[in-house]
């Protein structure tokens, strides 16, 4: 092709032919929300000098040691993935295939347009090489320098769901980079009428048993259209019944300082945000002086939970096709529980000991499963 975009290529004789051009631009997505000074575009989450150079501008400097936070700041947290798309490519995307699949991607081109090269089964099969590329790009370029960038300023690191949710790929292995797994759960459901489908506990539980973070957090109590109608013992039962799925530490959505003395609770400041977002545990609440008998309460059940070992008696192993997360209503024998497991895990982490299947830190289960998982790649 030349520079000007003209095609000179004569065709051999015979048969029929489909041309197809490929490029790549960015996406335009911008990072929501923000005040206008921090809006821009999404950053490239393949590359590890992009988010080097995003945390930078961001984390970054306020955790400087000359910075407006300094070392005042201990932690750094990641919402859940919110950008509304997935991205697709980058720059060096033809060398990661090649190292990460040892083939070249350029004549499988087509096959990420939706056609079949060769027969089916052989374009599947670098369609699941490209998802897991695409994955492996993102848990170790975009979650994993994170992690080491906020370990270097001594940041605990934690993120919610992301992988899975709307970007597909595996959804327990990015969650090995966080310190402390995260996810979250709303009150009463969340606006895409879901429930515990749209954003489910047990991905992160199992990810944090499976790679041996002993503390698993949910955004909690989340809604909109605040009301300010909630009551700890309606509260109560939320938290109760996330914490049985296996979360031990709640983190309020939302608490929001607010110095104005002459507040009262519906007023214009709303919960969180600025905005009609999260159960509003604040202040100007009605019930503000009886918060500590829920908040001991809850530090009670949090403090019990990260003790010990979590038990659990199938590994329910998840093959690696890196689909979206499976159904958490899918029926499962009663009396019994599981955790989901991942080839990294599986191939790297898990052992059979006494009989049993056991990780490092001594979680063990009884039982493999594979229910709707027909296929493993091979080590290479």
């Amino acid at each position: 092709m030349a520079p000007d975009g003209v095609l000179a290529w004569s065709p051999p004789d015979g048969g029929t032919w489909t041309v197809l051009r490929f490029g790549h631009v960015n996406n335009g997505a911008n990072n929501a929300p923000a005040p206008k000074e921090a809006t821009g575009f999404e950053c490239n989450k393949f590359s590890a000098a992009a988010t080097e150079k995003h945390f930078n501008g961001y984390i970054g400097r306020l955790s400087a040691q000359d910075g407006p936070a300094g070392a005042r700041l201990h932690g750094m947290l990641m919402d859940s993935w919110e950008c509304r798309t997935q991205q697709t490519w980058t720059r060096d995307m033809e060398a990661e295939f090649a190292r990460l699949n040892g083939y070249a991607l350029r004549r499988w081109l087509p096959a990420l347009a939706g056609y079949v090269v060769g027969d089916h089964v052989t374009s599947e099969r670098c369609l699941r090489d490209w998802r897991a590329t695409v994955n492996a790009l993102q848990v170790e370029n975009f979650f994993g320098t994170l992690a080491r960038l906020a370990h270097q300023r001594v940041l605990t690191l934690s993120f919610e769901t992301a992988m899975g949710d709307v970007a597909p790929g595996d959804i327990l292995e990015y969650f090995k980079q966080a310190d402390v797994p995260m996810c979250e759960f709303w009150q009463p459901d969340d606006p895409q009428g879901g429930g515990e489908e749209s954003k489910p506990i047990l991905p992160c539980v199992s990810a944090a048993h499976i790679y041996g973070k002993p503390r698993i957090a949910a955004e909690a109590f989340t809604s909109l259209g605040v009301k300010w109608n909630e009551h700890p013992g309606l509260l109560k039962s939320f938290a109760d019944h996330n914490l049985a799925l296996g979360l031990n530490q709640l983190v309020f959505q939302a608490y929001t300082h607010n110095p104005r003395l002459n507040s009262v609770p519906g007023a214009s400041y709303g919960s969180g945000f600025g905005a009609g977002i999260g159960t509003p545990f604040l202040r100007g609440q009605t019930w503000w002086s009886y918060m500590r008998t829920f908040t001991d309460y809850l530090t009670r059940c949090q403090f019990l939970l990260t003790q010990g070992r979590p038990v659990a008696d199938v590994l329910w192993c998840l093959g690696d096709e890196l689909d979206h997360k499976p159904r958490q209503d899918t029926p499962f024998p009663g009396g019994y529980h599981f955790d989901y497991c991942n080839q990294d895990a599986l191939l790297n982490r898990i052992v059979v000991s006494e009989g049993k299947l056991r990780t490092p830190e001594g979680v063990t289960w009884r039982v493999p499963a594979t229910p709707n998982s027909h296929r493993l790649t091979p080590r290479p």
